[in-house]
């Protein structure tokens, strides 16, 4: 299932995933206080874009900018109360989610392409040695039969004299290079 090119299922795990960026951040909180306040969510968004492609990457830089700003960026626990220099950070860190998340979908499709071409590399490969089992069998039928006809020709000729054997040998010779 996909809603608008994002499996239904990349986006409760974006989230979950911001959650726990968030929860993380916050733990930090007493030891990073203003520093880096939304550093934590690049890796729910690089997991996202990984995970579900771009849109569910796209989702989680959206959600984890709302939830930075909410807790982390300007006025703990406000939206929107943004100085410039807030304004400014949250616009590259949005900028930087979109390219991560950009990225990461495009590793995710590429591993799918990826994919694709080794189970059809395996389907090649399956059919190479049906053929050359095949090949392999209908090659040795042939040289059975000449072995058995070598092998019945020299218990035949092993009972007559040296002489007579080398003159049949010659004229084996002389008839293998006519041919």
């Amino acid at each position: 299932l996909t809603v608008t090119g994002v499996q239904t299922c990349a986006l409760p795990i974006s989230a979950v995933a911001v959650a726990v960026s968030l929860v993380i951040r916050l733990a930090l909180d007493p030891y990073l206080g203003d520093e880096s306040p939304l550093l934590a969510f690049v890796v729910a968004i690089a997991a996202a874009g990984l995970f579900g492609g771009l849109g569910a990457g796209l989702f989680a830089t959206g959600l984890s900018a709302l939830l930075g700003d909410f807790f982390f960026v300007g006025g703990r626990f406000q939206v929107g109360s943004l100085s410039v220099a807030d304004v400014v950070r949250m616009g590259l860190f949005i900028s930087e989610g979109i390219a991560i998340s950009y990225l990461a979908g495009q590793l995710r499709g590429k591993n799918e392409s990826l994919e694709v071409l080794t189970a059809e590399l395996k389907e090649s490969n399956e059919s190479l040695n049906t053929f050359v089992r095949t090949v392999s069998h209908d090659l040795r039928a042939p040289l059975r039969a000449m072995s058995g006809y070598a092998e019945m020709l020299n218990q035949e000729f092993s009972s007559r004299s040296e002489e007579h054997t080398s003159e049949l040998q010659s004229q084996s010779t002389i008839s293998y290079a006519v041919f």
